[in-house]
C-alpha cells in the first residue's frame, strides 16, 4: 500500500471521527462543542483505530468471526 493511501485514508477517517463526535456531544450538550484537542476539524484516535483495523484484516480474515472480534476489541481497546 502506498504511503499517500494510508495518509488519505488516516485523514478521511480522522475527520470523519471529528464530524460523529460533533454531532453526538453537540446534540447531548445542547450546544456546539469540538470535540478535539486539535484546531482542525481531525481526531486521530479514529484515524489510528481505523488504519490498525484496515491493516490487521489480512491477517484475520480468515479466522472465526468470534476470535476477530476479540481481537479487534484488543487492539482498539490498547489503542484507546
Amino acid at each position: 500500500m502506498k504511503i499517500y493511501y494510508i495518509i488519505l485514508f488516516f485523514a478521511f477517517y480522522s475527520f470523519l471521527g471529528w464530524i460523529i463526535e460533533i454531532i453526538y456531544r453537540s446534540f447531548t450538550q445542547k450546544r456546539i462543542v469540538n470535540p478535539g484537542f486539535l484546531f482542525g476539524p481531525f481526531i486521530p484516535l479514529y484515524g489510528t483505530g481505523a488504519l490498525a483495523v484496515f491493516l490487521v484484516f489480512d491477517f484475520i480474515s480468515k479466522i472465526n468471526i468470534f476470535f476477530q472480534f476479540i481481537v479487534y476489541f484488543i487492539l482498539l481497546s490498547a489503542i484507546e
